[in-house]
């Protein structure tokens, strides 16, 4: 009741609605503020976002009472400020939890999967408040070799996971790494056009980085599976060598076209040094070729969005050299592009704050498409991969605002 009328209106009569509510809520999965708002959804495909539910306003004998339990049994104190409440908790008893936890399950020097399946979770018992207390095993790298440890949050395992299992494929392919590697270099001829990403050891550890990580399909956190980690085992038997250079090639073209693009544009700079409008427009994409392929592209860049790049490049190089004749046509059209730019710009400031990887895959999803209707405005001789417009864009910038609206 305490919802505004405008959505309260889509919960009558409110004791049903209640009810099949209840029915529809998945207990420990979030917070009560978000399934409730999810199970409303459910039903009635309506938003309401989560600062709607206002829990102060609740009455009192509504609200969750807590009581404190002393490791011996012994109440320390009662309420219903859960935050207070933990002052009065003591924390040698999850310590020795703890303690008694990582005794059991940690170990270093790992070098192969020699310890079966790990657990998602283990619960260690309960705290002083009653609730239970989970640890979470995640792999992590320790010089060279990896180490089983516990983590106070699932998010925490499978961030450091990644480098624990980038140490156990090395490890497993160690024989066929070794050989490989030589070959996953910038040769002379590539290596001063790799120049944008330092100096050619720095590149050719990027490059190493980039197709083991591509490899072994670890590019977001992960937990330590043991299935999965055997199943990528079969699928790469036999099959690096060939795999890997079919990656290289793919490098290199952006390598290549990349540098064509710098090449064009420095060229275009000589050309029209006393034309500053031509000239303000070439500023603007060599702005935009850092921005494409930047210097750590390929820390950044997975092999799927990596194959999209020579498309761009040559797409900018049509472009600057259209600005070069008419630099007010491309202002014009570069005015119908800013303003998506620059909201785009701010939703990853938001992403950022709050990161996950549902939201780093739209901000990825909507990048790409911002690239693509660059190419239909500007190199509309290299066909889009997508049907793309301003109209696509607006709603796919709305759909980030009722994401956020109900979370």
């Amino acid at each position: 009741k305490g919802l505004p009328k405008s959505l309260r209106r889509h919960l009558v009569p409110v004791g049903t609605a209640a009810e099949r509510l209840l029915s529809g809520l998945r207990f420990q999965e979030s917070s009560l503020d978000a399934e409730l708002s999810r199970a409303v959804f459910d039903l009635t495909g309506v938003r309401i976002p989560l600062d709607r539910w206002d829990q102060e306003s609740l009455p009192l004998h509504l609200r969750m009472r807590f009581e404190v339990v002393g490791p011996e049994g012994n109440p320390l104190g009662a309420g219903r400020d859960l935050d207070k409440l933990r002052l009065l908790a003591p924390d040698r008893h999850e310590d020795r939890m703890w303690k008694e936890a990582r005794q059991t399950w940690e170990r270093a020097g790992v070098t192969a999967w020699d310890f079966g399946c790990l657990p998602q979770r283990i619960e260690l018992g309960k705290d002083a408040l009653g609730l239970p207390v989970y640890a979470y095993p995640g792999l992590a790298a320790e010089g060279q070799s990896a180490a089983i440890r516990l983590f106070t949050s699932l998010d925490a395992a499978k961030e450091v996971s990644l480098n624990g299992l980038l140490l156990l494929y090395q490890w497993a392919f160690a024989a066929e790494l070794k050989q490989l590697k030589r070959t996953w270099v910038f040769l002379d001829d590539l290596a001063a056009k790799g120049f944008f990403m330092g100096r050619r050891q720095e590149a050719t550890r990027l490059l190493q980085l980039y197709l083991l990580r591509e490899l072994f399909a670890l590019h977001s956190p992960q937990s330590p599976d043991l299935g999965h980690f055997q199943a990528t085992k079969r699928r790469l038997q036999g099959r690096m060598g060939v795999l890997s250079q079919e990656m290289l090639n793919e490098v290199f073209a952006v390598v290549k076209e990349r540098h064509a693009t710098k090449d064009c544009l420095q060229r275009l700079q000589k050309l029209a040094v006393k034309n500053q409008a031509v000239l303000k427009q070439l500023d603007l994409l060599l702005r935009e070729l850092d921005e494409l392929v930047p210097a750590d592209c390929l820390a950044r860049t997975r092999r799927d969005q990596l194959k999209l790049l020579p498309r761009y490049l040559k797409a900018l190089r049509i472009r600057a050299e259209r600005a070069y004749v008419a630099p007010e046509k491309d202002r014009m059209k570069a005015e119908q592009v800013a303003p998506f730019s620059q909201r785009y710009e701010q939703l990853k400031q938001e992403g950022m704050m709050r990161p996950s990887v549902a939201r780093l895959c739209f901000l990825d999803e909507l990048r790409w498409m911002l690239e693509e209707l660059k190419v239909s405005l500007f190199a509309p001789e290299i066909k889009v991969r997508l049907r793309i417009s301003v109209k696509r864009l607006e709603e796919k910038f709305a759909e980030w605002q009722a994401w956020k609206d109900s979370e």
